[in-house]
């Protein structure tokens, strides 16, 4: 190494701009600093490549849980690259490494930010498996993180906790003082963001089995800071900007939740039927699974027996639009497929790679599998006439390792949603089950949460997911909900609760009831609901005002009863160690919630003695992955399976207790591992030209006051109840347990005002106009005199006004 050059690497080299400054050290970690104080702290390179040898750190656990099998047979190692030489550059910092990896940092004052580049000129032919950047930051507040796919709605939780995982883009702090992390790019590897309690931080690329053989440029990485953590967000959505093919919100119903796999088409046409004459709304009507003979083989089974296109056309007779569900690169072992063409599988240590265990998935790389999936869009749209294509289970392709061509997973994830879109043409796609960031710029809209049920765990995931991706929609494509329910199973008040949701966040509306049997007031409230608002702006108010997490806790009415922090633990079985007199003294500490370390497969114990007030409470477990039978004072008080789903147990307390769990491990770690439960934020404010509602959210079994500051002086009318409050300054409500209130809120004026459309919740089918002392406009609509007498007289409805007609205009007097 020249003498010049070794005397730079001895010295640290620092560039700023504006407020950041950016410092290399002799050993080619950097530490980023905003106004002198750092944020990100000694970060560093590592990289790993099957052929190198030594080791640094292993890669298990780095990875989510689906693409850890592929890797399980490759023993990657996570090496660091040695330093060459160290360069200031018109934008900031260059670090050289060996093997031909460097790293660019470029400070960016004008939107207080970071960008992080990698790029490699590789020497000679290598293999490069993952990228990690890691270092140290402050981990306080909340963090706002993403799931790898659609099905996975991590939302919000305590950095504080534990491990916080996020895939793409992560956001963590307080309400005056947040920083973001997430890549700019998402085509080459499946991106993740880490951070733990201890400040510990890692950003982490894979790329599967992936060569090397000329100059590569990684996906950017960014570090953006600020004081407003949703404000980042935004904006780093908003650099992901792509043209909406659907300017308004989708409205529509899918048969799966009325029907599941045992659809037919007598009964769609039913529901088609019913939907044209009571939810003119309503624009779709999708055809979900069971009608396939297999995946692989989407074409009609005996259960359709006129066939797609007739169905399709029957649909669009009614008015409506058809849509039909496809799940392209899955493949049963049942189908011809699966049968005819082996080879067009992905495969893993040469054999097809079965996914999550049902179904085996198309390598898009494969030139005959590109022709397949545009053939298929064809006959579906083309032939068959269907508008709108849901595709479910796309993160299949994404957790393979190896494919045709010398392709990285995203990449063949990629090409295959090009080759669907070349098929489809002008029809809708709407993702599912896919991995979100990967997807932006292919899709036109897309799920944002798992499959919603009438329990709370279905409710709750599909709301968590609304508050993670709330930034999505009207930026890159259109968030789309679970099916909103009202069927009798849920009670009137958890109906509102979800429907409440729709109402505000101006996402898709989509149904999933079979109507026929809706009594007419649960029919009414899907009425209300619909069509979803066209708003400008929508953003939940609480997720960084709240705290989640810590230990287990009991909860009786208002009152928690937080669990001790140190519990007993033993790995092994027996199920004597479920009696309250068993002596567990010799058992390790642990502190839950935190999965095990290290993992271990099979059966363990956890029991903690606690005091309380006797009588009834909520024992909120937690989550433990995989499987627990809980028991309290030796009596089993449930069990629950899923490693997802948040334990709540009703129990009988004693003044001395002892609380007792058995998990069951089946793969990866396990454990106690999070009391965050999968909540959406509860208090929205969306933004509708003048308008601005607010939904209030309540999820809990007891009643809560939500209280909202307005901008001046306004006048308000809740949609559910009908209630009008004039000239107030804050909303000041008391919500019922797991029920939702929704207030359309105007500024005071000394004009008339349209408050609400009844049929329409808050008035955006309707439009008016003021002027010299006439109101003018059409459809239904609540008014507010605001002091003044109409003339002639309308119809009042408690101290509205009440009209209805294709065009009205009317004179106001004082």
């Amino acid at each position: 190494m020249p003498f010049v050059a070794l005397l730079a690497l001895l010295q640290d080299v620092t560039v700023q701009s504006g407020s950041i400054e950016v410092r290399v050290d002799p050993f080619g970690r950097f530490t980023v600093l905003r106004e002198g104080q750092p944020v990100f702290q000694d970060v560093e390179l590592t990289v790993g490549a099957p052929d190198w040898p030594g080791s640094e750190w292993e890669i298990a656990g780095a990875l989510p849980p689906l693409c850890r099998g592929a890797l399980a047979a490759t023993h990657v190692r996570l090496l660091r690259p040695a330093i060459r030489d160290v360069r200031k550059t018109a934008r900031g910092i260059t670090i050289r490494f060996a093997r031909g990896f460097e790293v660019s940092l470029e400070p960016a004052s004008e939107r207080v930010a970071c960008v992080v580049r990698v790029s490699l000129q590789p020497e000679r032919e290598m293999a490069v498996e993952v990228l990690r950047l890691a270092g140290r930051t402050d981990p306080r507040g909340v963090a706002l993180t993403n799931g790898f796919s659609s099905w996975d709605t991590i939302t919000a939780g305590s950095a504080l906790e534990g491990r916080v995982t996020s895939h793409s883009v992560l956001v963590w702090g307080t309400e005056r003082s947040a920083t973001l992390a997430g890549f700019l790019r998402h085509r080459l590897g499946l991106n993740m963001l880490r951070l733990d309690p201890t400040g510990s931080f890692e950003a982490v690329s894979w790329f599967g089995a992936y060569v090397a053989r000329e100059t590569l440029e990684f996906d950017p990485l960014e570090f953006r800071w600020g004081p407003d953590p949703q404000e980042l967000l935004e904006e780093y959505v908003e650099s992901h900007r792509r043209p909406l093919r659907m300017e308004t919100p989708p409205t529509g119903w899918m048969s799966f939740h009325a029907f599941g796999d045992n659809v037919h088409e007598e009964g769609v046409l039913k529901q088609a039927e019913f939907i044209a004459g009571h939810l003119p709304h309503v624009r779709y009507v999708q055809l979900n699974r069971g009608y396939q003979r297999a995946f692989g083989d989407w074409e009609m089974n005996d259960k359709f027996p006129h066939g797609p296109r007739w169905l399709a056309d029957k649909i669009r007779s009614l008015g409506l639009k058809p849509g039909l569900y496809v799940a392209p690169f899955g493949v049963s072992p049942a189908s011809d497929v699966y049968v005819r063409h082996p080879d067009w599988l992905v495969q893993h240590q040469g054999r097809p790679y079965l996914m999550d265990g049902k179904v085996y998935c198309l390598d898009p790389t494969h030139p005959e599998v590109q022709e397949w999936l545009r053939d298929l869009m064809r006959r579906v749209v083309g032939e068959w006439g269907y508008e709108l294509v849901k595709l479910d289970a796309l993160r299949a392709v994404v957790t393979g390792r190896s494919f045709r061509g010398n392709v990285t997973p995203v990449q063949a994830y990629q090409l295959g949603l090009k080759c669907i879109r070349e098929g489809a043409g002008d029809a809708l796609l709407i993702g599912c089950g896919a991995p979100m960031y990967e997807s932006i710029g292919f899709l036109d809209g897309m799920y944002t949460g798992y499959d919603v049920t009438i329990d709370d765990n279905g409710l709750n995931g599909t709301m968590g997911g609304r508050t993670s991706r709330y930034a999505l929609d009207g930026r890159v494509w259109r968030n789309l909900s679970e099916p909103l329910l009202a069927r009798s199973a849920l009670s009137m008040s958890r109906a509102r609760l979800l429907l409440s949701l729709d109402c505000c966040t101006g996402q898709s509306a989509w149904l999933g009831d079979d109507f026929p049997p809706l009594d007419a007031d649960r029919l009414t409230m899907l009425q209300r609901a619909l069509p979803p608002p066209p708003v400008k702006h929508v953003r939940p108010l609480d997720v960084f005002a709240r705290s989640w997490g810590g230990v287990s806790t009991l909860r009786r009415g208002s009152e928690r009863i937080q669990l001790p922090p140190v519990w007993k633990f033993r790995r092994g079985d027996d199920k004597g160690w479920s009696a309250a007199d068993f002596d567990e003294a010799g058992w390790e500490d642990i502190r839950p919630p935190r999965p095990w370390e290290p993992p271990h497969e099979g059966v363990a114990w956890y029991r903690v003695r606690f005091k309380a007030p006797p009588g009834e409470a909520m024992l909120e477990l937690g989550k433990i992955d995989d499987r627990d039978e809980t028991y309290l004072n030796g009596e089993k008080i449930g069990e629950t399976t899923g490693w997802r789903e948040f334990r709540k147990y009703r129990v009988a307390l004693k003044e001395d207790n002892v609380l007792a769990v058995r998990v069951r491990n089946e793969n990866g770690t396990g454990g106690l591992y999070s009391t965050v439960e999968e909540v959406s934020a509860e208090v929205w404010r969306a933004s509708i030209d003048d308008y601005d509602v607010y939904t209030l959210l309540n999820y809990s079994d007891v009643p809560k006051t939500r209280v909202v500051k307005l901008e001046g002086v306004s006048c308000a009318y809740e949609t559910w109840s009908g209630e009008f409050r004039r000239d107030i300054e804050r909303l000041d409500d008391a919500v019922e347990p797991r029920d939702g209130r929704v207030w359309v809120v105007r500024r005071a004026s000394d004009r008339p005002r349209l408050i609400a459309n009844p049929g329409h919740i808050a008035g955006w089918g309707s439009s008016a106009e003021w002027r010299d002392g006439t109101l003018s406009g059409s459809g239904e609509a609540l008014i507010d005199p605001a002091g003044y007498t109409a003339d002639p007289p309308l119809e009042a409805r408690g101290s509205l006004l009440y009209v209805n007609g294709e065009r009205w205009s009317i004179r106001f007097a004082k």
